[in-house]
């Protein structure tokens, strides 16, 4: 296939200005090399008539400005690209980057099929708009999501756990607390009650050493014969002293005559019983412990 026209003119001008070597924006190429890179743009013209060449100005990333070779055109992946020849072309590989560009072999031809079968496999176009991608990625977000509030969860269920241990060394050490008090509190009742005998004891020993005691307090009967002998005398001296008291009163006119009789029998009866059974306490004691009766009872200190 003949190369484009186009393309034709702009390398028969490449070589013109090598003969030429003036004008006013001489192209910056060696000579030597010129005739090689018509041969590289009729060659992609040939094999890539889609591709056009033309001379526009470029710009380098250190400022300086020239008039370079621009070819654009798409490659068989319907993919646009542009290339720049540089000034040391083809020494050097043209722009953008090209890592495998080897001096005399490379040419523009390979570089193309190059790109076309890179670009085939790593397209260098935005994906489309997928719903499914989308989908796909919120699930994965949501499961991130998910994963990191599980974890959290687990961690304060771990705290909760060793809060909840420690609660219940606390509760069982108040427990223990407790029952060590409450063992305390019946230990100092007692000792209270201890306390308040002695103190009543200490009153009473005091009373006694002061004199402020009671008669009947001092002595007691020893045993319980002794006791009902004891109260059968003492109610048999009462009654006595009631009817010598009942004489008096009646010598002094205090109480009629008939009033002095009937109190006298009633106090001779009760007497008769009480001397009766304070008989019969002194024969149960003669025949429990022959020769030592006694009318007396035995009587102890308290």
């Amino acid at each position: 296939m003949a190369p484009s026209p186009e393309m034709a003119a702009v390398a028969d001008q490449l070589v013109d200005a090598a003969r030429m070597q003036f004008g006013p924006s001489p192209l910056p190429y060696a000579d030597a090399a010129r005739w090689m890179i018509r041969h590289h743009l009729l060659s992609l013209s040939d094999i890539f008539p889609a591709f056009r060449a033309a001379l526009s100005p470029f710009v380098h990333n250190d400022g300086r400005s020239a008039v370079l070779l621009h070819v654009h055109g798409p490659i068989p992946t319907y993919i646009p690209i542009s290339v720049w020849l540089v000034e040391a072309y083809p020494y050097v590989p043209p722009y953008h980057y090209n890592l495998s560009w080897t001096f005399p072999s490379s040419n523009l031809v390979d570089l193309v099929r190059d790109l076309s079968v890179l670009f085939a496999v790593h397209p260098p176009l935005v994906a489309s708009y997928d719903l499914k991608d989308d989908v796909v990625a919120k699930i994965l977000r949501d499961l991130d999501a998910g994963k990191a509030d599980t974890e959290r969860l687990l961690t304060t269920q771990t705290e909760m756990r060793r809060r909840h241990e420690v609660l219940e060394c606390l509760i069982k050490q108040m427990i223990g607390e407790v029952e060590e008090a409450e063992e305390q509190l019946q230990t100092a009742a007692t000792n209270v009650d201890v306390m308040e005998s002695w103190v009543r004891e200490s009153r009473r020993k005091n009373d006694v050493l002061n004199g402020e005691v009671d008669a009947d307090d001092v002595f007691g009967a020893c045993d319980e014969p002794s006791q009902r002998l004891m109260e059968s005398t003492a109610a048999d001296m009462a009654a006595e002293d009631a009817m010598y008291a009942l004489d008096c009163a009646l010598r002094e006119r205090r109480v009629p005559v008939d009033g002095y009789l009937r109190s006298v029998r009633e106090l001779a009866r009760e007497q008769f019983f009480f001397r009766f059974a304070s008989r019969r306490v002194c024969e149960a004691r003669e025949v429990e412990r022959p020769g030592v009766g006694s009318a007396r009872p035995a009587v102890v200190a308290k």
